[in-house]
């Protein structure tokens, strides 16, 4: 008897569309299990973002997350965005726009959520680790911590490695180029970022030796720690599969959880 699992649909004005979300909250009433209220409102919150080709269910159907939610009292929002890369599209789509703005709105409102940035995370997996990252550095004020697992973190060998997964993203040298110097491109959001670094999230992240996002996962680091921002990077053997995420997704949200 453990936490609860909300599945909420509602019109998006960013999206254009309806829009349907996973929400997990810990337990706060007594149950036949435990009989003493284990958890005060509001909660710790982190927006996790899926990778491509995946969804909400795979972190429910692959990983501890369901337990730690009870265990550790964190809510987790779970948005499904398809292959989005959580950026806004040409075609009017504000992918983006709807995780750092609308979302958290949405569910600061309907659910018992913190409002306050040191109890507000974000993070994701591989294309959900771009966008956390991304939102993190664009928007330092409204997370206290972010995470990725075997981020996305650069445009070529992302957009080289979906290919080869049967998913093309940009056909022309002049889209491709809409991803690179500006601030979709991770690397440039970190070089020309304006924030203090004492007023940036906590950064936490985490990458297989086997990754194909290794070495960049490493470049990114090491960015990171030259601009000043204070960042928490394990490598450990593994490959971009959930065999290796399951586990350092537990790691990671028990990061979050930690005063």
């Amino acid at each position: 008897d453990i936490m609860n699992h909300i599945i909420s649909t509602y019109p998006s004005a960013a999206l254009k569309t309806e829009v349907t979300i996973h929400v997990l909250l810990p337990k706060t009433r007594p149950t036949l299990f435990n009989k003493e209220e284990k958890h005060s409102l509001p909660f710790k919150t982190l927006y996790l973002l899926h990778g491509a080709f995946e969804s909400p269910e795979y972190f429910m159907n692959k990983s501890d997350i369901c337990t730690l939610v009870d265990e550790l009292g964190i809510a987790v929002v779970m948005p499904f965005l398809a292959n989005s890369f959580y950026i806004n599209s040409n075609t009017g789509e504000k992918y983006f726009d709807y995780i750092t703005e609308e979302l958290k709105e949405y569910c600061e409102e309907i659910f018992p959520l913190s409002k306050d940035k040191e109890n507000t995370f974000i993070g994701g997996i591989s294309m959900g680790g771009y966008g956390a990252i991304r939102a993190a550095l664009l928007y330092p004020g409204s997370y206290g911590k972010v995470f990725s697992l075997s981020c996305a973190v650069k445009t070529r060998p992302t957009l080289r490695f979906l290919k080869t997964c049967g998913l093309k993203l940009y056909d022309t040298k002049e889209e491709l180029l809409e991803m690179e110097n500006n601030d979709k491109d991770l690397f440039y959001c970190v070089k020309n970022t304006k924030t203090d670094t004492e007023d940036m999230p906590e950064f936490y992240m985490a990458c297989g030796e086997s990754d194909f996002f290794y070495k960049d996962n490493n470049e990114f680091v090491n960015v990171l720690k030259n601009q000043g921002i204070d960042v928490e990077y394990k490598t450990s053997p593994g490959n971009h599969q959930w065999n290796y995420w399951g586990g350092e997704l537990s790691a990671a949200i028990k990061w979050l959880a930690q005063a």
